[in-house]
């Protein structure tokens, strides 16, 4: 089970200088409309991520506290966490047990813990193993700015419309006609998605 604990303060990917320099402005006659725009930007990547989310907090790749609660039937070689990358572990807690910090190990990139005695891997054991953790960028990465500015170019150059709407007709009673790619469902547009894919920001879709 993962659950927020302490959400972040800040889910933006691009500043309000950032947004203008994507758009090629220099004032701050736009400003509302780009703090709204950068917002739902972030969000819909947040989405394209397939983030993990415990129902309540809006899912982010930005810093934040966390907890992941396992109830293990078998002995496991590792656990993965649900959000990465990981920047620091503040407790291990298993069957009851709060370990001690040479008692894991931590890939941070990969969101993995091993387990481990005496310096050696081991297995967790079965049973509750919760883990407190915090996860996320305090700085934003260069490349997911990137993608974050294209995917802002492109709603820019279509003038802030609906990416997926195709075509509108209005004679009495508004239609509108939607696109949609059936081997896709998200409105980021493809350079933007190889950007998150190559970075790895991407958690593949389980089930």
């Amino acid at each position: 089970m993962f659950a927020v604990t302490t959400a972040s303060t800040d889910n933006t990917l691009l500043t309000l200088a950032e947004l203008r320099s994507a758009i090629g402005i220099s004032d701050n006659s736009k400003d509302a409309d780009l703090t709204t725009l950068g917002a739902r930007v972030a969000a819909q990547i947040y989405k394209a991520c397939n983030l993990a989310k415990d129902g309540a907090t809006p899912p982010t790749l930005r810093e934040e506290t966390c907890s992941d609660t396992f109830r293990e039937r078998l002995f496991q070689e590792q656990i993965v966490l649900s959000r990465r990358p990981v920047t620091s572990i503040i407790s291990v807690t298993e069957c009851d047990v709060v370990l001690t910090t040479d008692q894991y190990e931590l890939d941070a990139a990969a969101g993995i813990l091993k387990r481990l005695c005496n310096d050696r891997e081991t297995l967790w054991f079965p049973g509750k193993i919760i883990v407190e953790y915090v996860a996320g960028f305090a700085t934003v990465p260069d490349d997911l700015k990137l993608a974050a500015s294209k995917f802002v170019q492109s709603i820019y150059r279509t003038g802030g419309r609906d990416p997926l709407l195709r075509t509108v007709t209005i004679q009495g009673v508004s239609t509108r006609e939607y696109w949609v790619d059936p081997n896709n469902d998200s409105v980021v547009p493809g350079e933007v998605m190889d950007i998150l894919n190559q970075g790895d920001y991407v958690e593949p879709v389980v089930g």
